[in-house]
């Protein structure tokens, strides 16, 4: 019988795992449970944290009850499945093991459970003393009025004083009904009406968190819901112990808007990510964008991971002198452009005033053919360029000796729509092209610590009926030795390209 490999961390009732790791659903669950629950095993007292993935009711409160009385020095318990969980399990919890750690993450909130389902919060869980870390969207009412859970949850959280990681989304639900909850939520003062946003006030004190994001909603192409209004940062600002923040993830909300509060107040973060909003969307100058993120990162001391969405694509000139103030402790570093293009600026034909992330994509040519061996134009002459045949990349950017950390590099690119026919992506001559900027990152540098670069090129094609098809190339470049110098015709890397086309 095929045995389930011995874990101090096991997860339990994840039947999508069991099958990906060849076990039927359901049977590699049962195995652990069967373990845990012989007295003759010693496997229950080496388990230190465990999981609950996909728990129903129908999978019994009782085998819960069992499964917590048989464990001996758990230190972190993570309920990660949509239903509520027993009061009589959760109790179990904090008499038993009253310093481990209550990890909580509910991202679907049940949004895929077609027909009725039960949309209250888990109030008795979100309100344990020991949560520490808490992955959740709050769901709102879609009326006029904004109506949803997020005064609720603040409350709950401003009791939370072991609350450490915040990931929070925020997504409509029709099925939502605010009044049924009410006696549910009414110890909380509270009938939901309030911004979109955590329901600070002055005098509040929001636990110190370490990591901070603000989940996008499922659908990427959706507005991000989660209010960044002015009033809401300054009380933020005011409200907690930012010094303390290592992660912070604010996606496709107004960053901007956050940066100009907080500049000063985060010297301590590692991994940065945030998106710099579209004009039609921020409603903000490109000067008040520029100013308030540049004083932002200028704030920084420690930066390892930084991830920029860009969504305007007429900042990264001026971004660029920042980001390689970072580069001597930078591991991670990627830069993108969103698979929407609508409302992006026009990418114009190249001068040495066009200016295409930093050096990174010199220019997109509209061309049906230009081979590998063509000579650049004698305003590129002084940088080396490599061609495909609609793609011009300056490679000298890739020859970063500033960057002695980075480890993990990905650009993502939208080439502009062709004015008349063209030939298709070629994701042979593409993957080729990456894997030439990979190994000049070695040639430069015979000491750099790149281990993976990545590559995604996206075009929108008409079609000949006025439809249109959304072409996409994703090329990843990794290290694959110890070589101290990568070279084209010596190996040591793992290429991989895939090529889509989609309808839109």
């Amino acid at each position: 019988m095929k045995q389930v490999p011995v874990s101090r961390s096991v997860s339990l009732f994840a039947s999508q795992n069991d099958t990906e790791s060849g076990f039927a659903p359901g049977q590699a669950s049962e195995q652990l449970i069967k373990r845990i629950l012989d007295p003759r095993d010693s496997f229950s007292s080496q388990i230190q944290d465990i999981a609950i993935e996909d728990w129903a009711e129908e999978d019994g409160e009782e085998k819960l009850y069992k499964i917590l009385n048989s464990l001996e020095g758990l230190e972190s318990f993570s309920w990660n499945s949509t239903a509520h969980i027993p009061k009589s399990v959760l109790d179990l919890f904090h008499t038993r093991f009253p310093n481990a750690r209550v990890c909580v993450s509910n991202i679907s909130r049940g949004r895929e459970i077609e027909g009725p389902f039960d949309t209250s919060m888990d109030v008795e869980l979100l309100a344990s003393p020991q949560l520490y870390s808490l992955e959740y969207t709050i769901l709102c009412q879609k009326l006029e009025e904004d109506l949803s859970e997020f005064s609720v949850l603040t409350q709950i959280l401003l009791q939370s004083k072991n609350l450490r990681v915040l990931r929070l989304g925020c997504d409509f639900d029709s099925r939502l009904q605010i009044k049924d909850h009410q006696h549910l939520y009414a110890r909380f003062g509270t009938d939901g009406t309030g911004p979109l946003n955590l329901c600070l006030k002055v005098g509040d004190k929001f636990p110190p968190l370490e990591e901070l994001v603000l989940i996008p909603p499922m659908d990427k192409y959706s507005k991000q819901l989660y209010q960044l209004s002015r009033d809401h940062c300054v009380a933020l600002r005011e409200c907690m112990d930012w010094t303390k923040i290592r992660v912070l993830d604010l996606r496709r909300t107004s960053s901007h808007v956050f940066f100009a509060e907080l500049a000063g107040h985060i010297p301590n973060v590692k991994s940065l990510s945030f998106t710099i909003l579209n004009l039609n969307v921020s409603y903000q100058s490109p000067g008040y964008v520029q100013s308030a993120t540049v004083e932002f990162l200028e704030s920084l001391t420690d930066l390892e991971e930084l991830h920029i969405n860009n969504q305007s694509m007429q900042y990264f000139p001026k971004f660029w002198p920042i980001i390689q103030r970072h580069a001597a402790t930078l591991q991670k570093l990627s830069m993108d452009v969103p698979e929407d293009q609508s409302g992006m600026a026009t990418v114009e034909e190249p001068t040495r005033a066009v200016f295409r992330l930093p050096y990174v994509l010199s220019s997109l040519r509209r061309l049906s053919k230009l081979p590998m061996n063509a000579k650049a134009d004698t305003q590129q002459s002084d940088q080396e360029v490599l061609y495909d045949h609609s793609i011009r990349l300056n490679i000298s950017f890739f020859k970063m000796r500033a960057f002695p950390s980075l480890r993990t590099l990905h650009i993502s690119l939208n080439i502009p729509t062709p004015s008349s026919f063209q030939l298709g992506l070629n994701a042979n001559t593409i993957e080729k092209l990456v894997e030439t900027i990979f190994c000049n990152f070695f040639q430069d540098n015979p000491d750099s610590k790149m281990e993976q670069l990545g590559f995604t090129v996206r075009r929108i094609l008409p079609g000949s009926f006025g439809d249109a098809g959304l072409e996409t190339v994703v090329v990843k470049v990794k290290r694959s030795s110890e070589n101290v110098v990568l070279k084209l015709n010596e190996g040591g890397y793992e290429s991989f390209a895939e090529k889509n086309v989609l309808s839109v």
